[in-house]
């Protein structure tokens, strides 16, 4: 009996033993996955802070849209020249300088990019989500802003002026706008680059959380060169993205622009395989369209001379008659 009471005594030691230390093992892994969530947060925060987001500087706010500004000295689209032009142009001054702080508090944190349909109509779907780095709700309600999207369009693709007019007043966007060659006719072959300006509204309903936004812009392909794949690559780059704010309380003041640079690991390139005649048929579709051309031609004319010959006889029979 006593050799029974001890082990008795012995086995629930253990257990309450095992208990304790079952305990404290789940309290360790706790604060483990406790501390691994608070510095993935703080990377998340840090590598949102450290984009390559800057302070481009003031704007008046009668300037409608940011691109005119490049293409009215510029003909054409160079991505470095544009860049230059629009740093140089934005002399960042105290004003702004003082409201850096603020701005900088919303911040993009993810940009996804996709293309929705198929053919030679399509859309380039821009899903952006923001980050607001301010508990302070106040902060951000004090300042006006929108995010303005520039797509640099590459060679081959175009957006309709009239099309975007027609999404501004449905207030898809809050305005948009082409830049650069506008005319709708032309081949790829003989187009040039163009812009779109794309402006969105963005609102923060929790602090304490981000904000989506989803843009879906329109484009349509021109006629492209032919290929032995039947097919023409056209390859998107990164957008620009402006974050315009200005003070809801002063509305004369000038606007500040603040340039968030979009890093190429946020976004995969996207590409349209745009389709296109293939070259090997080159020969046989020149010859069966000038043979219908041709045969049409001659229907035509065989179709004129017999029209006419009737209408000859009919007058000769009414002369006749009156006779």
């Amino acid at each position: 009996m006593p050799f029974c009471t001890e082990m008795l005594s012995f086995i629930r030691d253990m257990l309450w033993y095992q208990r304790d230390q079952k305990h404290m093992v789940l309290g360790l892994i706790f604060i483990v996955s406790s501390l691994i969530k608070v510095d993935s947060y703080n990377k998340i925060s840090d590598h949102v802070g450290k984009s390559s987001q800057r302070l481009v500087g003031c704007w008046p706010y009668s300037e409608a849209y940011l691109t005119s500004s490049y293409f009215a000295p510029h003909k054409s689209l160079f991505d470095s020249d544009c860049h230059g032009y629009l740093a140089e142009e934005f002399g960042s001054g105290d004003l702004c300088k003082g409201k850096a702080n603020e701005i900088s508090l919303l911040q993009l944190s993810d940009l996804q990019r996709r293309l929705r349909g198929e053919g030679s109509h399509r859309h380039l779907t821009s899903t952006l989500r923001f980050m607001n780095r301010s508990y302070n709700r106040s902060l951000l309600d004090s300042q006006d802003c929108k995010a303005v999207i520039i797509e640099r369009l590459p060679i081959g693709v175009f957006a309709d002026p009239f099309e975007l007019q027609h999404l501004v007043h449905r207030k898809v966007f809050l305005d948009a706008a082409v830049f650069g060659d506008t005319n709708l006719e032309l081949p790829s072959a003989l187009s040039n680059r163009s812009i779109v300006e794309v402006h969105i509204n963005i609102g923060i309903e929790n602090p304490l959380r981000s904000y989506e936004t989803v843009m879906e812009l329109p484009l349509h392909a021109r006629y492209p060169p032919l290929d032995d794949s039947g097919y023409a690559q056209v390859q998107f780059g990164h957008p620009d993205l402006f974050l315009h704010c200005r003070s809801k309380e002063a509305h004369s003041e000038s606007c500040l622009w603040t340039l968030s640079e979009v890093n190429a690991g946020l976004a995969v390139a996207v590409m349209w395989r745009v389709p296109s005649g293939n070259d090997a048929h080159r020969g046989i579709v020149s010859s069966v369209t000038f043979v219908s051309a041709l045969v049409c031609a001659l229907s035509l004319v065989v179709s004129a001379i017999t029209s006419r010959n009737k209408d000859v006889q009919e007058t000769c029979k009414n002369d006749s008659a009156f006779i």
